[in-house]
Order: C-alpha cells, then sequence, then structure tokens
C-alpha cells in the first residue's frame, strides 16, 4: 500500500502537468486555417510524401525541397495516417509543447525540488508566447524538446554515466529537426562542464563517447544521403546559406536565396 501511494505521488504531478498543458495546447487546435509560409510549407512537404511515396527526398508544390532537416516533416506524415488538415499539421508541435511542459518540471525538480518543479512548470505554462508556439505547425518546438531532454540527460550523467547514451541522442535528434542549432544543446553543457572543472573527467568515460557515437549514427546518414543526389545544390542553400548564415543575417538575407534547383 505504501509503495502504491508512493508510485501515485510520484506520477500524479507530472500527469496532472501533462493533463493541463494537453488541453491548453490541443484546445481548438486546428480550428484556425494553417499560416502562410513555414506551417503551411511543413503541412504541405507532408503530404508530398504520399503522393511521391519517398520520406529521403521531399518536395514542396511538387518539385525538391532539402532545406531543413525532416524529423518534423517525417512525424508529421505518419500523423496524417488519421488525417490530412490543420490539427494533425500541428499536432507534432503541440506534444512536443507538453514534453517540454513535463522536462521543465524534472530538471526543476532535480535541482530544486518538487515544488520548485512545478511552479516552474505552472510558469511556463502560464506564458502566452510558449503556448502559441506550440500551438504553430513549425519545428521549433521540437528542437526545444530535445534540447531539454538532453540537458536532463545530461544533469543525471552526473551520478550515472550512462545517460550521456540519452544526451547524444536527444542531440542527434535534434539536429534531425534543426540543423546546426542544435549544436547550443552541447556547447551549453561544454560550458557547464568547463565551469565545473569536468569537462577532463568527462573526456575520459567511455559513456560520453558512446553518446557522441549515437548522434553521429542518427544525424550523419540522412545528410549524407542527400548530399549525394543533390551535391553542392543541397549543402549551399541548405547547409550554409539556410541554418548557418540565418544566426547572423536578417530572414530577408538569407531566404533571398533560391529555395529549389
Amino acid at each position: 500500500m505504501i509503495a502504491v501511494r508512493k508510485q501515485v505521488d510520484r506520477l500524479g504531478v507530472p500527469a496532472l502537468l501533462a493533463l493541463g498543458s494537453g488541453l491548453l495546447f490541443f484546445w481548438n487546435l486546428g480550428r484556425a486555417s494553417l499560416q502562410d509560409w513555414d506551417e503551411a510549407t511543413y503541412a504541405e512537404i507532408a503530404r508530398e510524401i504520399a503522393v511521391f511515396h519517398n520520406w529521403v527526398y521531399l518536395h514542396w508544390n511538387y518539385v525538391p525541397w532539402y532545406n531543413k532537416p525532416p524529423l518534423y516533416i517525417w512525424l508529421t506524415a505518419a500523423l496524417y495516417h488519421f488525417g490530412v488538415n490543420a490539427f494533425w499539421a500541428r499536432a507534432v508541435s503541440a506534444l512536443a509543447g507538453v514534453g517540454v511542459v513535463l522536462l521543465t518540471y524534472a530538471i526543476a525538480k532535480r535541482l530544486y525540488g518538487r515544488t520548485a518543479g512545478i511552479v516552474a512548470a505552472i510558469v511556463l505554462g502560464s506564458c502566452f508566447q510558449f503556448i502559441a508556439a506550440g500551438r504553430f505547425g513549425t519545428s521549433d518546438m521540437l528542437l526545444t524538446f530535445f534540447l531539454y531532454g538532453s540537458l536532463y540527460a545530461y544533469l543525471q550523467a552526473k551520478e550515472h554515466p550512462a545517460w550521456w547514451y540519452a544526451v547524444g541522442i536527444c542531440t542527434g535528434l535534434a539536429i534531425m529537426t534543426k540543423g546546426p542549432a542544435a549544436l547550443v544543446g552541447p556547447a551549453a553543457i561544454a560550458i557547464a562542464l568547463l565551469i565545473d572543472r569536468q569537462l577532463g573527467s568527462a573526456l575520459r568515460t567511455r559513456q560520453l563517447w558512446g553518446g557522441l557515437a549515437a548522434m553521429v549514427v542518427i544525424a550523419l546518414p540522412l545528410h549524407l544521403s542527400s548530399l549525394l543526389p543533390y551535391g553542392l545544390a543541397f549543402s549551399a542553400p541548405s547547409l550554409v546559406t539556410l541554418r548557418i548564415a540565418r544566426v547572423a543575417l536578417s530572414v530577408a538575407a538569407y531566404t533571398s536565396t533560391p529555395l529549389t534547383p
């Protein structure tokens, strides 16, 4: 009986947070039309996967599209099994938003205790812009989810080195979601290790190198498979213009480059 009570106590708070945030993200999620540019673009690319029966070489308006990694689009295309509409076009982002709330709770609880975790999750869930981002069908919230996952895994790895594999897996999935933008996660972890003077000992941990290998195995094949048929047409706009230059340039500057061959 005591064990059951502890289990309910342990799972009850995350369940309530998932329910509450789920209502915020999913209530009338498909009511509004898809917005132009990224949201409508991602939805159409996911739809055209079924048209071309090709999950590797994506298309937008029936021409090759390789501007961003495909993980968000793959997940959306998988959910289109339940219907091709605005709700399912946004569902991956909304699910990721719920995941970010839960990870915020888990990270704060790990650092400061359960009360702090609950407060942190509630504060995040009360932010209008955060909820709006989760109800918008783009890859940003999914990227945030994987970055938060890698940070939580890093905190766990301090006591249980096997969690380095989770750090690598989350980072690899983040790269498959948003490309080099995902490297902010490993950079933050490296800075934390330097500040804590633990970088040297971490680099001597085989689990860390195993996590790095997992990241490469997840992220590299897709990029190589796109580079082989498209060559410089893929590497120039996809890697340099649309993923690296956008960090320093305005949207107008990097979107002036043609997006298709």
